[in-house]
């Protein structure tokens, strides 16, 4: 399969260097290498390295015993032993698939990389539209990686503590070890960062919002949703203080707590409060209430935003 692909590479490269630009070929070529690398190394160092801390912290861990297969002449397995021997090629293979989503934003990259300001700004945060044209697309593919690295170093933690032992069921009761208890709350802190990251990242799309009459912000994406978005991220600042918090208790209120409270305001403040401020307040006075936001709209378009 490498030799055609690589076959193909020398005849379109002989053709661009014919024509006097292999800069066509070589530039997305080397974008999409160069992101591959990056996102594939950076989503391995969270999550094999998360992995390889939980080995470390679970070496002391009782473990869980072998299991027992079959009767008369049993299969015996040692889960703790095969865990410290997929964990590490297993988040190898997650990086590497990783990294192969991150390398097909090679466009985004070389918009951040060659974007200019457009010398407009836009009426809600007064930014300038390059920033929504050549930044955010690639400031979203950052939240995606990091995001998705994360989750899965924390699903990695967590399986590697519980198949060497440091998190088990004893007596009906779950026990987790204090060093996983602490590994676990960092990590999840870190995914409760990242998702207040994504809350940062969602007020400024509400400028690029398609669903309503028109393209772009409107009364009940300004008053209601901006502020649950704002509400939002703050919410997971709180949810990401008290994961930390939660590695010094041996009790988990604080972790759902802190997952009850998010999903709490993601769904009443940017889901039902929007949706009724658009139908009790918006919708009786709709010209009215929309007026300012649909001159920005008109303006924003014939200024080809």
């Amino acid at each position: 399969m490498a030799l055609p692909a690589l076959g193909r590479l020398w005849v379109d490269l002989s053709w661009f260097e014919e024509l006097g630009h292999p800069d066509v070929l070589l530039l997305p070529l080397y974008a999409k290498v160069g992101l591959g690398l990056v996102t594939g190394v950076l989503a391995f160092a969270l999550i094999g390295g998360n992995a390889w801390l939980a080995l470390r912290l679970s070496r002391d861990a009782e473990g869980m015993g072998p299991l027992f297969f079959g009767e008369g002449d049993a299969v015996e397995l040692d889960l703790s032993k095969i865990v410290g021997r997929v964990a590490l090629p297993l988040t190898a293979f997650v990086s590497v698939l990783i990294g192969l989503s991150g390398s097909a934003q090679w466009q985004e990259w070389l918009m951040l990389r060659h974007g200019r300001p457009f010398g407009e700004v836009d009426p809600i945060f007064s930014r300038d539209v390059g920033f929504y044209v050549f930044t955010l697309p690639f400031l979203d593919h950052i939240f995606a990686v990091t995001f998705a690295s994360l989750v899965c170093a924390l699903a990695f933690t967590a399986l590697t503590h519980a198949g060497r032992g440091a998190i088990a069921l004893r007596g009906g009761k779950l026990v987790i070890q204090a060093s996983a208890r602490w590994h676990l709350s960092i990590v999840g802190a870190l995914v409760f960062v990242v998702l207040a990251y994504g809350a940062w990242l969602s007020s400024a799309h509400i400028v690029l919002e398609q669903a309503g009459r028109v393209a772009g912000a409107g009364y009940a994406d300004v008053h209601a949703r901006l502020p649950a978005i704002r509400a939002h991220l703050a919410i997971a600042l709180v949810g990401a203080v008290m994961l930390a918090l939660s590695a010094t208790r041996t009790r988990y209120v604080l972790v759902f707590a802190a997952i009850g409270l998010y999903v709490a305001v993601g769904a009443l403040g940017r889901g039902l409060y929007p949706a009724m401020i658009q139908t009790y307040l918006v919708e009786p006075n709709e010209l009215e209430r929309e007026r300012p936001y649909l001159t920005y709209e008109i303006a924003a378009t014939r200024s080809a935003f």
